[in-house]
């Protein structure tokens, strides 16, 4: 008796293949798909390796049949998926709408944060760096981008960003201020007013306010005028230059060469 070596439908997937004693029974995946062949062939046998359904030979002369609805379950199947892709499509070009009109009209930032909308989908933000904009940005299905130093995100997130805009304004403005505030220099507080005609030399040690010191340095040269004797300055170089003298308490064995050196010069 011939067999037939191959039963088709109207389903590329869904076929049958005559090999050796068996008919291998293939078509897509589903639960339903499942549960039918097994109810209409009493007993497949399930071929992990080869991953197809198997029956014997004698199934032959029924199997168009139950062929056609396994192919019936796998077109309707293939609509929902594409209903379902459709869906998404339709609901993803609707956040992109969305988002780019959030972006478009959301009030501009003032100083250091930019927002554009490049490529036709996708966001650009620069700012400075702060960890809840790091995770916010991530949240949102961003990207670092190195070479540019600013933020990339799908045109969906715009509503979100939108939403945020205040935040992220705060955020930034915490990040700058903390840098700015990491890279100023510290305002050294031990210093004196001199004449730029004589400033002492970095590490002399003299007196101020009879306290033996050692010189550190010297700040910009600046023109005295009537205030400046108030704040530390010498008494009458109003119109002089002068400059702001740093030091820092002298160390014991500081003072003792600088008190010898003194009555040194005292006694000649």
């Amino acid at each position: 008796m011939e067999y037939p070596a191959l039963i088709k439908t109207d389903h590329d997937a869904v076929f049958a293949s005559l090999e050796g004693e068996t008919y291998g029974i293939r078509f897509p995946y589903s639960a339903e798909a499942v549960a039918y062949a097994k109810q209409s062939l009493k007993a497949p046998r399930f071929d992990r390796q080869n991953k197809v359904w198997r029956v014997k030979k004698r199934w032959h002369k029924s199997l168009p049949e139950i062929l056609e609805g396994l192919a019936h379950i796998a077109h309707a199947a293939d609509a929902l998926s594409t209903e379902i892709e459709n869906i998404k499509r339709h609901e993803a070009h609707a956040a992109d709408a969305s988002g780019r009109a959030a972006i478009e009209s959301m009030q501009p930032f003032k100083r250091g944060i930019t927002i554009d909308i490049r490529g036709g989908d996708t966001i650009v933000v620069t700012t400075a760096y702060h960890e809840e904009i790091v995770s916010f940005f991530r949240s949102l299905g961003g990207k670092w981008d190195r070479p540019t130093r600013s933020w990339k995100l799908p045109l969906a997130a715009g509503s979100r960003i939108a939403e945020y805009r205040d935040r992220i304004r705060d955020w930034h403005n915490e990040a700058v201020k903390a840098e700015t505030s990491k890279q100023r220099p510290v305002r050294q507080s031990n210093r004196f007013i001199a004449s730029t005609a004589g400033v002492p030399k970095s590490g002399d040690v003299v007196k101020v306010h009879g306290q033996w010191v050692t010189i550190t340095n010297a700040g910009k040269p600046f023109r005295a005028d009537e205030n400046t004797a108030s704040i530390g300055g010498p008494i009458g170089i109003e119109g002089e230059w002068v400059c702001y003298v740093y030091y820092e308490i002298a160390t014991d064995e500081q003072a003792r060469e600088a008190e010898a050196d003194e009555a040194k010069r005292q006694s000649n």
